[in-house]
Formats: C-alpha cells, structure tokens, sequence
C-alpha cells in the first residue's frame, strides 16, 4: 500500500500578518486621550454639582457617572501603559533591523 499524503485535507499554514506598531500606537493613544477628558469633564462636573438639590434618583445618577468616570481614567491609564510598551518594543524593532543593515 501507499503511504497516504501528508497535506491532503490539511490547511495551508498562513503567514502571520505584520503589526504595524506605530499605528496601533496611535489609536491606542487616541483611546486614551478619549477616556482621560470625557471622564475629566464628568468628574469636573461631579465636584460642583450641588447634591443637597438632587432628588434620590438625580443623586443615584450622579454618583454613578462619577464612578464610570474614575473607571475610565483607569482605562485610560491602561491605554497609557500599553502605549509605553508598544512605543518601547517598536524602537527595539529599528533598532534591531538598523544594527542588521550595518552588520
């Protein structure tokens, strides 16, 4: 008997599809600077907002704004992070590739 072939009914390996870190870096940034100013703006308004004039359910809405606003300076920070180390790990890239050109 034949041996069967090794590549019948199997898919074809793909190339994976190269990142381009300075674009992703970008919208990154953009996602954070979002976040920072929309949740600024809702704390900013939190801090003047007079609550002994809000009813129970004006109050509720109030404050749970203000905690959605806090969660997305987090986020916002996290985007910050990432953008950091996408930053550091493009330049490591060119840096690498220069130094292969010059070797």
């Amino acid at each position: 008997m034949s041996e069967p072939d090794d590549h019948y009914g199997q898919r074809p390996i793909l190339k994976p599809k190269e990142i381009d870190l300075v674009a992703l870096v970008f919208r990154f940034e953009q996602a954070a600077l979002d976040r920072r100013l929309r949740a600024c703006r809702i704390i900013a308004t939190a801090n003047v907002l007079d609550v002994a004039s809000l009813n129970d359910a004006e109050l509720d809405q109030a404050l749970s704004a203000a905690a959605q606003a806090h969660a997305e300076v987090e986020r916002a920070e996290l985007c910050e992070a990432v953008v950091d180390n996408l930053r550091l790990k493009a330049f490591s890239e060119r840096d690498y590739a220069r130094r292969e050109r010059v070797a």
